[in-house]
């Protein structure tokens, strides 16, 4: 467990935990606080010291909070019941250090997430990965349930080889990934259940799969690699010939074929065994590619089309057409938005 996260579960048990708290799992609710300063303190004792994020909300005196917090080896997940208002972190709170990533998924409630001077609207089922370390927040104008995971860099640089393409990524209710996550986070955390070792392992190892689901579909984690041996080294092999050589525009399965001295059709074989094709995972690895070079302020000098070029694509139409489908904003939104 990392040392961070120990030290929120243990400051979030202080006021108040419920009997069904444990190491593991804290729940706390600003019944805990006196009606008075119900606000003023779940705002100091709860959300800028133990949190690390600001809350204000319209109406102090009606204020309402639930947070249920469970810690698992490699992430956490919370469920957080709150009234109308907004969560924000200043850069004085970010002096903290913290960098891990964010997935909140709005379970109920409309919100807004607000970063880097843009506005996204989240509707109910609406998923968002966002950083600690980004300067920005949510804001909610109804009451609002949510729940969110939280996992470091070293695991996230394991789910996926582009992990600053993930962060302001919206995903929409319909992914069927998020089906599952929504599903699967909402029966672990909906019960009394108090956790020991194994279980919380497996847990962790389940969410970790579904999230590399929804950070990288086509990573070897989300694909759950069929091979062993020989066959994995060389389905691990052709991953890389391609990440490798995306940039040329003329790559084809038959030269990543040659390069690493096998037969096309058992190139082929090996990414269908991963439900996989070449060209889909070519166009995945240039896409990302592409939204590195428009998030990097070494590459502000170049134009949309000398990205598309540079990641591989021959055509700037089909390279704004697929980035759309992909991120749900264009390439100057990517841009705009550093």
């Amino acid at each position: 467990m990392d040392q961070a996260r120990h030290d929120q579960g243990q400051a979030l048990g202080a006021p108040a935990a419920s009997p069904a708290s444990s190491p593991h799992r804290v729940r706390i609710s600003t019944e805990a606080f006196a009606p008075r300063d119900r606000f003023d303190a779940w705002r100091e004792e709860v959300a800028l010291r133990v949190a690390r994020v600001d809350v204000d909300t319209p109406d102090r005196t009606d204020f309402f909070a639930d947070i249920d917090y469970l810690d698992l080896p490699r992430l956490s997940v919370t469920n957080l019941r709150i009234a109308p208002a907004r969560l924000s972190r200043s850069p004085d709170l970010m002096r903290d250090g913290d960098d891990r990533f964010v997935f909140m998924l709005s379970m109920n409630g409309a919100a807004r997430a607000c970063f880097k001077d843009r506005e996204i609207p989240l509707a109910c089922g609406t998923g968002m990965w966002t950083r600690k370390d980004m300067r920005g927040g949510f804001l909610s104008e109804t009451p609002q349930t949510s729940y969110s995971l939280r996992i470091d860099q070293e695991t996230m640089r394991e789910l996926t080889a582009w992990p600053d393409a993930v962060a302001l990524r919206r995903i929409e209710p319909r992914d069927p990934a998020m089906g599952l996550l929504r599903a699967y986070v909402h029966a672990l955390m909906s019960g009394e259940t108090r956790f020991d070792p194994a279980l919380l392992k497996l847990a962790d190892g389940q969410l970790l799969d579904l999230v590399a689901h929804l950070v990288n579909p086509f990573g070897e984690r989300a694909r759950a690699d069929p091979y062993g041996g020989i066959k994995a080294a060389r389905f691990r092999a052709v991953l890389r010939e391609i990440e490798r050589n995306a940039a040329l525009p003329e790559l084809s399965v038959e030269q990543v074929a040659r390069r690493l001295g096998i037969s096309t059709r058992y190139v082929q074989r090996l990414l269908e065994g991963a439900g996989l094709s070449f060209s889909t995972y070519l166009r995945e690895v240039r896409l990302a590619s592409a939204h590195m070079l428009l998030r990097d302020p070494r590459s502000a000098h170049l134009r949309i089309t000398d990205i598309c070029e540079a990641a591989g694509f021959g055509d700037l139409s089909h390279f704004n057409r697929a980035f759309r489908l992909r991120y749900g904003c264009t390439p100057t939104d990517v841009r705009l938005a550093k």
